[in-house]
């Protein structure tokens, strides 16, 4: 073999190992920036102080519904959300199994990494500010998408889309105003006496919380628990929580992400009243019936979409929502099986 032809294979050897190096760095550095960014989303969402009006859409079955809202955090992550003057006010909609409440929407950005791919969009203004757009695209089937315009120098989110497997947007919040540096109200707002103080209405029912293992709870409930055997693609899992609701039994809250969405199992004794708590949270029927093996299947009213499903195994009632495909979550509650 001449010395030119084994110079030409040589460097079709050297190509044919580079290549592949090559992607693998590129594909490492667009990973750490992709996690550097989403980790400054994270602390600007933590600690930052504002105040503004939002705009929020969402796509209803029958259209699309917009109402505004006034939004402030304050220092400590109080958040306070009222209507904006005109609008009517709304009852809290949506599956909210009495989680505590947090203004982050990028609560875990190694787990979105693993389970959305992050892409860079064009420049623009949100609420007078420079923001870049980023997309966060499903690496799982039927799993909704979404879109954050940055504050390019803040970090802080100013507009957020949900869009689902057809890339139609099915939620959208956007500021049209922002002021930063918000200080405490009780600073701003300080009674001048203990007489002027508002007296705020005693809570309806006083819930007492509890994080708790599965070895914690083996053997001491008054109900048969259940936990998943199989979870959908890319979830972990993230907290169980027992419910003590005064009055009406305990209840247990499983909670499931894959970073961007939650799915949540909640189960309490079919025989106790605590269960008509839950179903009203989602809007099912508040009322006492026999129990069924059937499986109900409802849509949330979420940003994401969703389903929420019920039903009774073992004398427990079990709600089941997140927002995956409504095949997903069927796929769950077969493989369920007794916490022992």
């Amino acid at each position: 073999m001449n010395r030119g032809v084994r110079t030409a294979l040589t460097a079709v050897a050297w190509a044919l190992l580079a290549g592949p190096i090559a992607l693998g760095f590129l594909a490492e550095a667009r990973n750490s920036r992709a996690l550097a960014l989403l980790e400054e989303i994270r602390a600007a969402e933590e600690h930052l102080a504002y105040q503004g009006r939002r705009t929020i859409r969402t796509r209803e079955p029958d259209g699309v519904h917009s109402r505004k809202i006034d939004v402030r955090v304050e220092p400590g992550r109080r958040i306070r959300v009222r209507p904006a003057p005109g609008e009517p006010a709304r009852a809290r909609r949506g599956w909210n199994p009495l989680r505590r409440r947090t203004r982050a929407r990028i609560s875990d950005p190694e787990l979105i990494l693993e389970n959305y791919h992050v892409a860079w969009g064009e420049a623009g203004h949100v609420a007078g500010r420079e923001v870049d757009w980023i997309r966060l695209e499903a690496k799982h089937p039927n799993r909704a998408s979404y879109e954050l315009a940055v504050d390019r120098q803040l970090r802080l989110p100013l507009a957020f889309r949900a869009l689902d497997v057809q890339g139609q947007t099915m939620y959208e919040s956007r500021f049209e105003s922002l002021t930063l540096d918000v200080p405490p109200l009780s600073e701003e707002h300080k009674p001048a006496t203990e007489a002027e103080a508002p007296k705020r209405p005693r809570p309806f029912r006083s819930i007492e919380r509890e994080s708790v293992s599965e070895n914690d709870i083996r053997g001491v409930m008054t109900f048969t628990t259940w936990k998943p055997s199989r979870l959908p693609a890319g979830y972990r899992f993230k907290s169980l929580e027992l419910l003590r609701i005064p009055g009406s039994g305990e209840a247990l809250i499983g909670l499931w992400s894959d970073g961007m969405t939650t799915m949540s199992l909640v189960q309490a004794s079919s025989v106790n009243p605590s269960w008509r708590f839950f179903r009203g949270l989602i809007g099912l029927e508040d009322a006492a019936r026999e129990p069924s093996e059937t499986v109900e299947v409802r849509r949330l009213s979420h940003p994401a979409g969703g389903t929420v499903l019920d039903t009774t195994l073992g004398g427990t009632d079990v709600l089941i929502a997140g927002q995956i495909d409504s095949a997903e979550l069927e796929n769950v509650v077969r493989y369920l099986v007794k916490m022992e």
